[in-house]
């Protein structure tokens, strides 16, 4: 597919006046910016990020990002970390950015929803296949080299745990329920679960022989998603981290307390247990945990990964 003459580069705009940034929202806006460089065959700029909020880079005018930017905010340092995300720029309105771009999502578009997956859906609901979203090769080579060093011979799960303690019963995790499950995989599989995230993890779970903490090893957030990306599979709470094992289409189980988000979840998924943009083996599970299924579910992906 030839570009079309004088085809502007595609810039991807975050607007963190209407909507401050998260993770997940990140890595959503990081994947749409990739398909729509294959659609529209148009170089891709790179992301801009609009606006200002707390611990983020503030411009007086549009800007490509400057190094020590990137030592004030973990945002930047794992949109540099993305692969085919070249650019990045901060700016401090949407009136003052550079119109030798295209936009997305376009300035007049209303319907655009920031961190969901209605675009992604829709448009694999078309028939149009997914491009798995990667970390670049040096943030996914210490990763590799990180799994190698605390797995040995044994397969490496990633897992998040959530334990955010401003919003308990959100999505958290059952912790008990969660070390019954590492506990039984201990003694029948030759497994080790690497816990990704920041969260405070009981000791009870964090010395057990078959678990890791990337906390403990200090990685930065860009590399915890390159050990997603890495892994044999992912479990984990539906938090930020398990949007990377969805997008590079990493075979996962994720779990969701059915009362969270309700009426948002029903309206990106209905009554199905995964993204129409998903593989077989990728599944969102809206039920709180319980020992036998995370055991049904660890089965699952441990069998296909065998097979």
């Amino acid at each position: 597919m030839l570009k079309a003459e004088n085809a502007l580069p595609l810039l991807a705009v975050w607007d963190s006046i209407k909507k401050p940034i998260t993770l997940g929202g990140l890595l959503t806006i990081a994947a749409e910016s990739l398909i729509l460089k294959r659609e529209k065959n148009a170089d891709l700029a790179g992301i801009c990020f609009v606006g200002k909020h707390s611990g983020f880079p503030y411009s007086r005018a549009f800007q490509e990002v400057e190094e020590y930017m990137f030592q004030e905010n973990w945002i930047l340092d794992i949109a540099r970390s993305i692969k085919g995300i070249e650019k990045l720029y901060v700016a401090p309105s949407i009136e003052s950015l550079d119109h030798a771009f295209s936009f997305w999502p376009e300035s007049k578009d209303k319907s655009y929803q920031h961190a969901t997956y209605f675009f992604l859906q829709d448009y694999c609901n078309k028939g149009n296949k997914m491009i798995p979203l990667g970390m670049d090769k040096k943030t996914l080579k210490l990763a590799k080299d990180y799994i190698k060093r605390v797995s040995g011979k044994s397969l490496a799960v990633a897992i998040h745990l959530k334990n955010n303690h401003n919003s308990p019963g959100f999505s958290n995790a059952n912790f008990p329920v969660w070390k019954q499950f590492f506990e039984t995989c201990l003694g029948q599989y030759n497994v080790h679960f690497i816990l990704v995230g920041n969260e405070d993890i009981p000791d009870d779970i964090a010395l057990l022989d078959n678990v890791a903490l990337t906390k403990h090893d200090k990685l930065t957030i860009a590399q915890e998603l390159a050990v997603i990306e890495a892994s044999a599979f992912f479990m984990g709470m539906s938090s930020g981290p398990c949007n990377m094992a969805l997008l590079s289409l990493t075979p996962c189980a994720i779990f969701k307390n059915p009362d969270h988000d309700k009426a948002e979840m029903d309206q990106e998924l209905g009554r199905r247990n995964r993204f129409t943009f998903c593989t077989s083996e990728q599944k969102l599970i809206r039920k709180l945990e319980t020992t036998t299924l995370l055991m049904n579910e660890f089965k699952r992906l441990y069998k296909s990964y065998e097979a």
